[in-house]
Parts: C-alpha cells; structure tokens; sequence
C-alpha cells in the first residue's frame, strides 16, 4: 500500500500533471459555480466544486513541494577514497605527521598514524616501508620485514625500499644477503653516503671487503 501511495504521489507530482489538475480544477469549480447560481440546490454541482477545490489545492501543493530526485548514497570516506585516481589531501598530510613523529622518536605513535592512513587509502605509496620501519624501531623485526618485503614486491628495485630491507637483514645477522641488498640499494640509485656512513645497523660489518665493495656502487665518488 505504502508503494502504490508513493508511485501515486510520484506520478502527481510530475509538473505536467501537476499544473493539469490545477487548470481541471479551476475549469470544473467555475463551471459548478455558474451551475450553481442556477440551481442553489443542485447536489451533484456542490459535489463537482468539491472536487475541483480539491484538484486545484492538489495541484498547488504538487507544484509548491515538488520531490527531490533521489540521490545515489555516497561512500564512505575510505572508500570514496579508494575510487579516486589518489590520496586525499588529509591522507597526505595526515601521512606528514607519521613522517615527523617518527623523526621525533616517537615510533609508536607514528606506527599508530600510519596505520590510520593505510585504512584511509590502502595503496598509499610507501605505506608499508614506513610502518616496517617504525615496527624495526620498536622491535617488531619479523613483522617489519613482512611489512618490507610487501613494499619490496609492490615496488621492485626501489633504491629506499631495499636499503632498509638491507639494514634490516643487517641486525637480524644475515650478514651476506644484508650486503647484497646493500649493493642492490646502491646499482637502483640509492646515493646516501651520508646515510649510511652514520647508519648504526652496518656498525658491525664496516670492516668486511664486500661492504665496501657495495659502499662503493652507493659513493663512488669516495
């Protein structure tokens, strides 16, 4: 019942519809009310006034109160998100915000932030690397080498992504793949000399002929 009131309203409330019952209406209460005037008594007249007033006043409030055309739902944020060609701009700088709380050692909260952004926009460009960082920083190394070597795969031969991969396996006592990686960093373009002459997870392996084999594809020019 509720459907069929709805497509009866729906079909009144077109606008050529609309301002036809308005126009029969106002034809049909002044023919009743000539009729009328001749025959005061005349019931069947009253009823056709009745029935005018009530197009007319039908027709009016159609015209005055037309429905909304409905509107598709909207996504929620993340999705909608995730349909866009990127990131929105709060993504990014709420992204910006893991980047400095990281640089402020304040590795848990920044893993907290760059979680949120993974959520927001699953794709973000290095999201994985840099939670795997921060999870290195607080211990976490196998979860953080998951988290890299996602990185690694979404993005292969990237010079960033394979040297904290190559760190990683550093401390984690994979002292030959580490070094490897090293130089995998260095032949894609990593050129960070600064980086990693004061990086402490290669303290232990500047003495080894390999390691400055691939510190050399990394500083050539030293």
């Amino acid at each position: 019942m509720d459907e069929l009131m709805r497509r009866l309203f729906e079909f009144v409330n077109h606008p050529i519809v609309s301002m036809t019952l308005f126009i029969a209406g106002i034809v049909g209460g002044a023919s009743a009310a000539v009729t009328l005037r001749k025959e005061p008594a005349s019931t069947r007249w009253r009823a056709v006034a009745g029935v005018s007033l009530t197009l007319v006043l039908l027709g009016i409030v159609a015209w005055l109160y037309p429905i909304s055309p409905q509107r598709p739902s909207q996504l929620p944020p993340s999705q909608a998100q995730n349909q866009a060609t990127g990131p929105s701009i709060e993504t990014v700088l709420l992204f910006n915000e893991g980047q400095h709380l990281g640089q402020i050692r304040e590795y848990g909260a920044a893993l907290d932030v760059f979680r949120r952004v993974e959520a927001l926009y699953p794709s973000f460009p290095l999201i994985h690397l840099n939670e795997g960082v921060m999870l290195k920083e607080l211990g976490e190394l196998p979860t953080a080498m998951r988290l890299m070597q996602d990185e690694d795969r979404l993005r292969p031969r990237d010079p960033n992504v394979e040297y904290n991969i190559a760190c990683l396996l550093a401390i984690t006592g994979h002292t030959d793949e580490a070094i490897q990686k090293l130089g995998s960093a260095g032949n894609d373009g990593f050129r960070r000399c600064d980086v990693l002459d004061n990086d402490s997870d290669w303290q232990g392996l500047r003495y080894r002929e390999n390691f400055w084999r691939a510190r050399h594809t990394i500083c050539p020019a030293n």
